[in-house]
Order: C-alpha cells, then structure tokens, then sequence
C-alpha cells in the first residue's frame, strides 16, 4: 500500500508553467484544487451544476495530446460557491494492468462540464512529469 501524496492547485484557466510538477509512477494522488473565476481571479468558481474532469494524456510531437491515459472525475467538496473539489488518482492509474506507464512528460487537462457533459470552462493545461518509482504497488 502506498502513501496518498496530495497536490494542492489553485487554477483560473491558465496554463501551469511549473516544471517542478513530477508524479512517481505508481503514486496514489488526492489532487486538492482551487478553482477560481478566470474573469475575476479573486472570487472561487460557481460549481453549481458542474462537474469537474481531469485527464492525463501522453504527449506526441505529430499530435500534441494523444486520448486520455487517465480520466477522472472531482469531487466538490463543500458549498460548490466555494470552487474547491478533490480528484484522486489510485496508484493503478499509472500502473495500468500491470503495466507501469513510461516516464516522460505528459498533458495534465482540467475542466468543467454542465450536467450534459459539455465543456464549460478550461481551467488548467500544463505538463507533468512522470518519474519511475523505486517500488511500484502490489
């Protein structure tokens, strides 16, 4: 069994520069994010009647972002006027059959769909790393 790392992001539609972002693979993530208005960035994200999606999709030079590796649902956690929810990642998502994902960098993508599953609002585009781990989960 393995430790639950937690990611805390504050995210308004931008894109995530920050190169330091490196995931074990075989990691077990509770992804906290805070997600603000991209139109006014001190006030949170109005999550009535949302839901929020997060995918991790390899990378290729000939076609930037390849379908999901991972997809994965948030949880709005709270008064949904608040813009906080939680994604988690099992230590499977990388680990997929049994098969660890290769290192390498990937497209982290969150967004916001209404309650028929159109995107709203992009809220983050930005690369992760993923670095071997020492033990992968059993």
């Amino acid at each position: 069994m393995s430790a639950i790392r937690i990611i805390e992001l504050t995210l308004y539609g931008q894109d995530i520069t920050d190169d330091q972002l490196s995931i074990g693979v075989g990691s077990t993530i509770t992804w906290e994010l805070t997600l603000l208005d991209p139109n006014d960035v001190e006030s949170p994200l109005d999550l009535t009647d949302c839901t929020i999606a997060m995918s991790l999709c390899a990378l290729d030079a000939g076609n930037p972002i390849e379908p999901p590796t991972i997809s994965a649902a948030g949880v709005i956690t709270g008064d949904p006027t608040d813009g906080l929810c939680t994604v988690s990642w099992a230590a499977t998502d990388t680990v997929i059959d049994g098969t660890p994902l290769e290192a390498g960098f990937y497209a982290l993508d969150v967004w916001t769909t209404d309650t028929d599953d159109n995107r709203l609002q992009n809220m983050a585009l930005s690369r992760v790393r993923l670095v071997p781990a020492a033990t992968l989960p059993e």
